[in-house]
């Protein structure tokens, strides 16, 4: 499933394509809204899709209630690139077939996986596991086309996983009080700067943040919605904004503390991964794919392999992490939700801006070619990769802002559209 500013940015870029569409709010808001409640179930319709696919190419019979009813119906849906989730889902199949990670017995087995949300680290909430499906025994995460996420979590989430990493498996606090053996100056002086990377991002994870484009989509519903409503929430929300001190007379965020700094975020998170990881993120970037040591208890919610149209990976082949470390790419994001905005002096400061968040971005591309070249270099057929298709030679990039300018309105009703 895409972000919410990826998928802004494919709409934007095929509606221009098809209709030349001028980029004002409204349109944007429209068209948004359309591909934002279109793409919410995609993600899951398409795991669904493909063990039904999977298990009829291979001769067995598809699954039925559940999840699986109606999967005939989602495999009509549109999804990427003009294809339908049937035939995307036709190519994994051929993709997987040619890889040789699995027997016919694997794919007549196929299904959906059925533990659910667990603890990671056997620590705090439930979320997400790893596995989208299984063929027979084998735990896969399932990826769409083009480039998708490796992971998304809250900034201080990369804490206890790199931890785990430096650990070896083990889930082992750093305290630089405690100490079990002699150590050096060096080695002291080592854990108490990383102790304050980790208390620097831990707190930048709390706090909630305006981003540059927030107060402007609120003077832009001002000046320009029909809707009275709107227009009135959006003026509230800035004379509390200044009640509160948080913006001054011309807009501007005077608070440090709900100023978004991505490029402090951004040096934040690298120094504490270039000194405790020595710069080397390839048992990192496995744990992201895996979750192996995440949920070391949970078993089958540990993904071992990875599967797209455009690739199969085996993710306990190291080659296959080599590739995988130098084709995705990390980034800061700000991410809202939860917001009731009854003012309330803005629901008590929490609810007025975004989270950060740290997201890890496979990015499709880079990827294809970086397996291409190691085909060429061993002759081994460790991945089937497609070629990957032209871009367009004139693709929106720049939507600062426009994440901002629709939140308000998006968010609530994708929430309302999806509660049961």
């Amino acid at each position: 499933m895409k972000d919410l500013d990826q998928l802004i940015e494919g709409a934007v870029s095929s509606r221009k394509k098809e209709k030349g569409t001028p980029l004002d709010l409204n349109t944007l808001l429209e068209m948004t809204s359309e591909v934002i409640l279109e793409n919410t179930q995609k993600g899951n319709d398409f795991e669904v899709v493909v063990v039904q696919t999977v298990r009829a190419l291979s001769g067995a019979n598809p699954l039925t209630g559940g999840p699986y009813e109606g999967w005939e119906s989602k495999s009509q849906k549109t999804a990427t690139g003009g294809k339908t989730l049937g035939e995307m889902a036709k190519e994994l199949y051929t993709t997987a077939s040619e890889s040789g990670f699995f027997t016919l017995e694997d794919f007549q087995n196929a299904k959906m996986q059925d533990i659910g949300k667990s603890q990671a680290y056997e620590k705090g909430p439930k979320v997400e596991i790893k596995t989208d499906v299984f063929f027979g025994d084998k735990p896969i995460s399932i990826k769409m086309p083009g480039d998708t996420q490796a992971d998304s979590s809250k900034i201080a989430a990369i804490i206890p996983r790199v931890r785990s990493v430096m650990a070896g498996g083990k889930n082992q606090d750093i305290d630089p009080k405690v100490e079990t053996k002699v150590e050096t100056e060096v080695e002291k002086e080592f854990k108490e700067t990383l102790a304050k990377l980790e208390n620097k991002i831990i707190n930048m994870s709390k706090n909630r943040y305006l981003g540059d484009g927030r107060v402007p989509s609120l003077e832009k519903t001002i000046a320009n919605s029909k809707d009275p409503k709107a227009v009135e929430k959006a003026q509230q929300i800035i004379n509390t904004l200044k009640k509160l001190e948080i913006i001054d007379d011309t807009a501007s965020v005077i608070r440090e503390e709900f100023s978004f700094n991505k490029e402090e975020v951004s040096e934040t998170i690298q120094n504490f991964l270039k000194m405790s990881l020595e710069g080397d993120l390839r048992a990192l970037v496995k744990e992201l794919l895996t979750g192996a040591r995440a949920f070391e208890k949970v078993p089958g919610a540990a993904a071992q392999y990875l599967l797209s149209p455009d690739y199969a990976f085996d993710l306990n082949d190291e080659r296959s992490i080599d590739v995988l470390s130098a084709a995705i790419k990390m980034r800061i994001a700000i991410k809202s939700g939860g917001r009731k905005l009854n003012i309330e002096e803005i629901d008590s400061i929490k609810k007025i801006g975004a989270e950060l968040t740290l997201r890890w971005d496979i990015k499709s591309n880079l990827l294809k070619s970086l397996i291409e070249s190691l085909k060429q270099e061993d002759g081994q057929e460790r991945a089937a990769v497609r070629k990957p298709p032209t871009p367009s030679a004139t693709e929106e990039k720049s939507f600062k802002g426009i994440y901002d300018d629709i939140q308000d309105t998006l968010l609530s009703s994708v929430k309302n559209k999806n509660s049961k």
